[in-house]
């Protein structure tokens, strides 16, 4: 993983949970420009941990689905 993956990991676990500024339940932590991202990476942190091999694979299979989508859309 990269860098703003990890950056992104840091601060899903320091601005959400418990005694923290958000609950993970609460609507207002998402609604910023990288609200979606932590969404994302908080749920693939929650499913998987911080196993590398599943978030490659997760990207993977993302952009397989999009790329066929394209394709069927623009023809």
């Amino acid at each position: 993983m990269f860098g703003d993956d990890w950056f992104t990991f840091y601060k899903v676990q320091s601005v959400f949970g418990e005694g923290r500024d958000f609950s993970y339940f609460d609507p207002r932590g998402y609604f910023n420009p990288w609200g979606s991202q932590y969404l994302i990476m908080g749920l693939f942190r929650y499913l998987f941990g911080f196993w590398e091999v599943a978030y490659f694979g997760l990207a993977l299979l993302l952009r397989v689905g999009t790329a066929y989508v394209s394709y069927k859309v623009l023809l």
